[in-house]
């Protein structure tokens, strides 16, 4: 955090001596705002521009039936180690299983219950500084906080410190992605018969737009990679930098579950997604770099 702030102080300086360009096309726009954070706009193109990165699918786990652990109930979490072997939480049977980086399962950890090495209601994976793996386990009260926020209803999203001060507010001026028809008779095919018969049911109010994200996911470079719905099935995620500065779009593709979100690593990301069938699949996909 510290690092932040004197890297943000210096954006700020040089923001003032007019060291930032004014076409929000080529530069991103730095304002201070009253309350002393940092408002971050643009640059329109991303700092990117012909040279995008992309994503490529590399690797793909699970199965449609039988009993072999890559047939998944409900994954939950995902995670990987520095050797490339993933690690998946699956809630319906509690446990946690390994793989290798070729995708072999190596071993299954844990199991339902209160003792040691068991769990009760498993909730996410996370990797401490001395290289261990904790899982989170809401059965015993254990969570965790988050510091990104935002409003899906407009393209704003604030960085702020635990004690609720904000120290950066990242914008970007797009245009909503329209709810299309097609979109409305799918939501609608998918609520309960109970739900769609209501009387107090008011279809009036599916909104006109998409939001403008679903997920806001932080790498281990301190880059912000937002999930975000495009027009149809797309989905992408806007990718900032440290500063806040717009990098560019990366389109996914395949489309992921928002529980548990994408993750993201600093060469690859790791999704659970599900087929028309409604199987589940771990997907590792390689970040190419130009």
């Amino acid at each position: 955090m510290i690092r932040s702030r004197v890297f943000l102080l210096g954006l700020i300086a040089a923001a003032a001596c007019g060291g930032i360009d004014s076409d929000p096309s080529i530069r991103p726009q730095f304002v201070r705002l009253p309350n002393g954070a940092l408002r971050v706009r643009g640059p329109d193109d991303g700092v990117w521009g012909a040279k995008p990165w992309r994503l490529t699918e590399e690797r793909r786990i699970g199965r449609m039936e039988g009993e072999d652990p890559d047939l998944f109930g409900q994954p939950w979490a995902v995670e990987q180690d520095e050797l490339g072997r993933i690690y998946v939480l699956d809630q319906q049977s509690k446990d946690v299983r390994v793989f290798a980086a070729d995708g072999k399962h190596l071993r299954t950890i844990g199991r339902p219950g209160g003792g040691p090495g068991e769990f009760s209601n498993p909730f996410g994976l996370l990797w401490d500084s001395a290289g261990n793996l904790w899982v989170v386990d809401i059965g015993h009260a254990r969570y965790s906080a988050r510091v990104w926020a935002g409003h899906s209803s407009e393209y704003s999203i604030a960085l702020r410190e635990l004690s609720g001060d904000t120290i950066m507010v990242i914008e970007r001026a797009i245009q909503a992605v329209p709810v299309l028809n097609d979109d409305r008779a799918a939501f609608i095919a998918a609520l309960p018969d109970e739900v769609r018969k209501h009387p107090k049911l008011d279809l009036s109010r599916i909104p006109a737009t998409k939001p403008f994200f679903e997920r806001l996911l932080p790498d281990p470079d301190g880059r912000l990679w937002v999930l975000r719905r495009g027009v149809g099935d797309n989905w992408q995620f806007d990718v900032f930098g440290e500063d806040g500065a717009f990098l560019g779009e990366v389109a996914l593709p395949v489309e992921p579950t928002l529980l548990p979100p994408p993750l993201i690593k600093k060469d690859a990301i790791l999704l659970v997604t599900r087929d028309s069938l409604d199987v589940s699949y771990i997907v590792r996909l390689r970040i190419v770099k130009p």
